[in-house]
Order: C-alpha cells, then structure tokens, then sequence
C-alpha cells in the first residue's frame, strides 16, 4: 500500500512539473508570435525566413530526386512541377521578403529605432505568411488550376 502511494506521489510531481514546462513553453511561444518590441519582430521574421527556407530546401530535394531517378514516367511532371512551384514561391514569396524586413528590423534595432505599430506588422507577417501557405496547399485561389493527365 505505501508503495502504491510513493508510485502516485511521483506521478503527482511528474505531472505538475509537465505543466509548469508546458505552460513556460507556451508563454515564450506566446511572445514569439506576439512580439512587444523592435527585436521581438526581428526574431519572428527571421523565424519565418527559415521556415520558408525549410519548405523550399526541401522542394528542391524533391525536384531532384525525380529529375536524377531513371526509372520515373512521364506522368511525375505534375507533382515535378508541383514541387517546382512550391519552391518559387516560398523562395520568392516567404524567404526573401521575411528575410530582407528581418534585416531591415535588425538594423533598426541596432540604430536605437523602433517600430511604432508593431501589433500591425505582427498582423502583416500572419496574414502574409498564412495565406502564402494556403496558397501552397491550394486554398480557395487555387481552385481549378490542377494539372490533370
């Protein structure tokens, strides 16, 4: 029975120490997301460039890996394509515009200038960045667009 009640104990402390690192971890992804100042933008757009490098690195992955495998049809030219656009568009949609207004807010920073509006350009990277990838998904604008056989 005690060893019952020391196995819930540590349990008990398991779980309360999960929850203070979850809650620690969700405030800090809290201020990630909504920065309050000049260096807080700066680490998200430079969060979001490296995002958007991930998505195009591996795009291009892709694309070379149907282009070099002999044994392909002819028939992997949409999803060829498909991965082509994926990385045109994240390279030159996501990465370089995040990329430049990271150095740009960096260099502010730097200079002791601040953005005034910072909840405005916090809601210009989201509403930027989400619908870049809803676009690369095929949201709504998309509709029609598919490559059929």
């Amino acid at each position: 029975m005690e060893r019952n009640q020391l196995f819930l104990s540590y349990v008990k402390i398991g779980i309360r120490a999960t929850q203070e690192a979850v809650k620690g971890f969700l405030l800090k992804a809290k201020g990630v997301a909504r920065p309050k100042d000049t260096l807080g933008l700066t680490w998200l757009y430079m969060l979001g460039s490296i995002a958007w490098l991930i998505t195009l690195g591996t795009a291009a992955m892709n694309m070379r890996t149907y282009l070099v495998y002999n044994s392909n049809s002819p028939a992997v030219g949409p999803v060829y394509y498909t991965a082509l656009t994926i990385h045109g568009w994240s390279a030159m949609l996501g990465l370089v515009p995040d990329a430049a207004l990271a150095v740009i807010l960096y260099s502010m920073y730097k200079s002791d200038l601040s953005v005034v509006h910072v909840r405005a350009v916090t809601s210009l990277f989201w509403i930027a960045n989400i619908s870049l990838a809803l676009a690369l998904f095929g949201g709504p604008d998309m509709a029609g667009t598919c490559i059929r056989p």
